[in-house]
């Protein structure tokens, strides 16, 4: 009886290691962006980004990939700034939820899925898929093509 009991707790332990195993193989954070290809990949919200020129200063926001190889700035003067800038209350929020997180692992980020064009380094064509939610991560180093990135593991 005792094996048994063994044998099934064992089959139970080895069913919950394989899905925690699923998670962490997922390698979309490895894509090798190829120009003239069409992706689409988490973001997060990086901060607020702007300047002043001749006409006047520009409001902007700063978004990077959660695989921390593609970066994107856009201005309020950028065609696809109002449909991809997350609002200014999911912004307040994120910063009064972040306030007591300095120097912690775990923080707050705004994330949200964006479509695009890869087109030598740049990133064209964007469009939203999904909506800005909050969620808690964790930056990660790890190595791609000699280099070392940051990315972001989303915990929930």
């Amino acid at each position: 009886m005792k094996k048994v009991l063994f044998m099934i707790f064992t089959v139970i332990l080895f069913c919950g290691c394989d899905k925690d195993r699923e998670k962490e193989t997922n390698n979309s954070y490895l894509t090798e962006y190829v120009t003239g290809r069409e992706y689409s990949q988490t973001f997060y919200y990086g901060g607020g980004c702007g300047y002043i020129s001749s006409d006047g200063g520009h409001n902007g926001s700063y978004f990077e990939s959660i695989c921390g190889r593609l970066g994107l700035s856009l201005y309020d003067y950028d065609s696809d700034f109002a449909t991809i800038d997350p609002t200014r209350e999911l912004k307040s929020e994120l910063e009064e939820l972040n306030k007591n997180s300095k120097n912690k692992e775990l923080k707050y980020y705004l994330t949200a899925n964006i479509h695009f064009l890869y087109s030598n380094g740049q990133l064209q064509n964007l469009s939203l898929i999904t909506d800005w939610k909050i969620v808690i991560g964790k930056m990660e180093e790890y190595v791609y093509n000699k280099q070392i990135y940051n990315r972001l593991i989303v915990i929930e």
